[in-house]
């Protein structure tokens, strides 16, 4: 997976689950699909990871992200209340339950919840940053946007992942387009296509779409579409 090797990674987990058919191994089967963009198997092997174990938190948080591709957002709000109830330091719950409360024009609520997902305490603090970054950098509605925090957070991830994760510095790159500074904006986003030459996620073409926008003056916002 960290090699975007999806093919091999798939062979893996299917025959660990052949041998061993826990929740855990189709949760990061639904991870999986969902680097892939890949939404409907994602789904499959979220509800098969809830089936095997009801009470874990992870595989409700991940149809929430889930739903939130397919503009179910009282779906997203409720899967995400019941992760953030077996868990509250579930990050991504908060995250994918601001979104849907953005979309819903609940701004209050999306406030708290980024503050929520702020102050959890968890195992990776440079996803959290990454996905607080990506949503004040991008988020469609500006009065969710804040550039400024944005390339606080995103810069927080980078340092924390040692600017090894192209991902993050793909989000560095949208924060600083959201303050203006677009020299910096084409900068890292030139290093994240450059850190994915030998291992191509496949949304490769929005990162090139994002850096022909910086390269324009313009700012990426993120339309989430199925």
């Amino acid at each position: 997976m960290k090699k975007n090797d999806f093919d091999d990674a798939k062979k893996d987990l299917q025959e660990a689950i052949n041998l061993s058919p826990s929740w855990q191994f189709y949760e990061s089967a639904a991870l999986l699909f969902e680097a892939k963009h890949e939404w409907s198997e994602a789904l499959k092997n979220i509800e098969r990871a809830i089936e095997l174990n009801p009470k874990a938190p992870a595989p409700y948080a991940s149809r929430a992200y889930v739903e939130l591709r397919y503009r179910q957002y009282d779906k997203v709000i409720a899967d995400a209340g019941r992760a953030i109830s077996l868990d509250r330091n579930t990050t991504v719950a908060y995250i994918a339950r601001a979104n849907a409360f953005i979309r819903l024009k609940r701004y209050e609520d999306a406030d708290k919840d980024v503050q929520s997902a702020a102050n959890a305490d968890i195992k990776r603090p440079a996803a959290k940053f990454n996905e607080i970054a990506w949503l004040r950098a991008t988020c469609l509605d500006e009065k969710m946007r804040n550039g400024k925090i944005a390339v606080e957070f995103g810069t927080k991830a980078c340092d924390l992942a040692k600017w090894k994760e192209a991902r993050y510095i793909d989000t560095l790159a949208a924060a600083y387009a959201e303050t203006g500074d677009f020299d910096s904006a084409v900068k890292w986003q030139q290093q994240a296509l450059h850190m994915l030459e030998e291992a191509p996620l496949p949304n490769m073409p929005e990162l090139r779409a994002r850096l022909a926008l910086y390269q324009q003056h313009q700012p990426y916002l993120d339309q989430i579409k199925p």
